[in-house]
């Protein structure tokens, strides 16, 4: 989001997002979902003007159906754009939205909880995993990581270079 956003930005934004937005999840795995604010319409100034205030990347969309119109669509994917934009429209959604978006900022804040696995932790994960004393599930809770980050590395498929 750009610094120093006026109030009537944030509800002039949070109105197009009422109205034409869309709150929901970009699932890469079932272990980490990425929270996702989406606006498409016909209108590209409209859209531009709501990129210039939250962020995010904006792309054309043909469509091939002819009662259809092209339209133009805004994703805000990174929880650094995303968690800002949702508390700061928060108070002018209706209780619909907000019991949505509360729920996507309380997932942002969780997917912070898990740490960074270190050159260190690979090795001893990977001799952890081979003496067949601990589960993967296990390897994660202790390592505070996913599941995923752990079976990539016991498959040697990261920290290749250990």
């Amino acid at each position: 989001m750009k610094m120093n956003i006026t109030s009537e930005e944030i509800a002039w934004v949070a109105g197009i997002l009422e109205g034409e937005g869309c709150f929901d999840y970009q699932q890469s795995n079932p272990e980490k979902r990425w929270p996702q604010v989406r606006v498409e319409m016909t209108d590209k100034d409209i859209i531009l003007r709501v990129q210039e205030i939250t962020g995010g990347n904006v792309r054309f969309v043909k469509r091939y159906k002819p009662h259809h119109q092209d339209t133009w669509l805004l994703h805000i994917r990174t929880a650094k754009l995303v968690q800002p934009l949702l508390e700061s429209i928060y108070p002018f959604m209706g209780q619909r939205r907000q019991s949505k978006i509360k729920a996507m900022i309380d997932n942002v804040k969780m997917s912070r909880r898990y740490k960074t696995v270190k050159k260190e932790d690979v090795i001893v994960i990977r001799e952890m995993y081979k003496n067949g004393n601990y589960t993967m599930k296990e390897l994660a809770t202790v390592f505070e990581t996913t599941r995923s980050n752990i079976n990539n590395i016991v498959h040697n498929r990261s920290w290749l270079s250990i």
